[in-house]
């Protein structure tokens, strides 16, 4: 298949309409690139990139995976060109590109501390270059686009704790979630977040809540964040959510409240809302 410039080079969703092009098809004239000008309200963040042949960025290197992975016939990987990425595949990415200049700088530290025969230079060519930067919107999000929500009565019985914690995990997720800046005190609107199971732990659950800042505001370096938990519309402080007890609690306060039809509200302050420089 050809690639076309409309389309998520990493996921082949159409940056138009936001049909995963895997699964579906569509009318948009995927040939122009996307801007702020001809961006919809269906796909309301996006990056312009540039590949960079002989690369090992991260970024490269998905490039050339992707390559492989759909088969784009119209690519040269030894030439320079251009290609688009949705909000959620870049900051991803990007995300995975810092965890790696982390661990590189560690390594590196380690290394200078002891005696050491020979220790190879990472490359430090970019390889993608970004333009157009996504302007935040604001509207519900469904992490699974058709959640399926299984009714069911609640009654006692004599079965044990872990069948009802397999049960309880095999449904469906959802949570109102707000978000809301350190330095900002008015009160901001939430969105409904559902998710097909719930997450195992409080890594699996933060990485979720990125992702939700990613797809529906588009922040790509918004550095780290901080969560409270509640019902939804009540007045109290909150509880924090930044372990591993704390979510369990966090868990069975959800569980709670859904034998009572309420929803839980997730605050998410961040720490900061600056563009990212690559």
């Amino acid at each position: 298949m050809s690639y076309e410039v409309g389309t998520c080079f990493f996921c082949e969703k159409c940056m138009y309409c936001g049909k995963y092009l895997k699964v579906a098809t569509c009318n948009c004239d995927k040939s122009i690139k996307p801007s702020k000008k001809n961006r919809t309200q269906k796909v309301k963040c996006y990056r312009n990139c540039s590949y960079i042949p002989n690369s090992n960025d991260i970024y490269a290197q998905k490039a050339r995976e992707s390559v492989t992975k759909f088969g784009y016939i119209n690519v040269d990987l030894n030439k320079f060109f251009n290609y688009s990425l949705c909000s959620q595949c870049n900051s991803k990415t990007y995300r995975e590109k810092k965890k790696f200049q982390n661990n590189s700088e560690q390594e590196s530290s380690t290394a200078d501390s002891i005696p050491s025969s020979t220790t190879n230079s990472l490359p430090t060519t970019p390889s993608i270059v970004f333009d157009d930067s996504p302007i935040p919107e604001t509207e519900d999000l469904l992490l699974d686009p058709n959640p399926s929500f299984l009714n069911s009565s609640i009654t006692t019985s004599s079965s044990s704790d872990a069948s009802d914690s397999t049960f309880t995990s095999l449904q469906p997720f959802k949570f109102k979630l707000q978000i809301k800046s350190i330095d900002d005190t008015s009160s901001q609107p939430s969105s409904l977040i559902v998710i097909e199971k719930t997450p195992s732990n409080i890594s699996n659950f933060k990485e979720k809540i990125q992702d939700c800042i990613d797809e529906k505001y588009g922040f790509m370096n918004y550095g780290k964040f901080k969560m409270i938990y509640k019902t939804e519309n009540s007045h109290g402080a909150g509880n924090w959510l930044d372990n591993e007890h704390e979510f369990n609690e966090f868990l069975n306060y959800c569980d709670r409240l859904k034998k009572a039809k309420k929803l839980m509200l997730v605050i998410v302050n961040i720490q900061s809302k600056r563009k990212v420089s690559l």
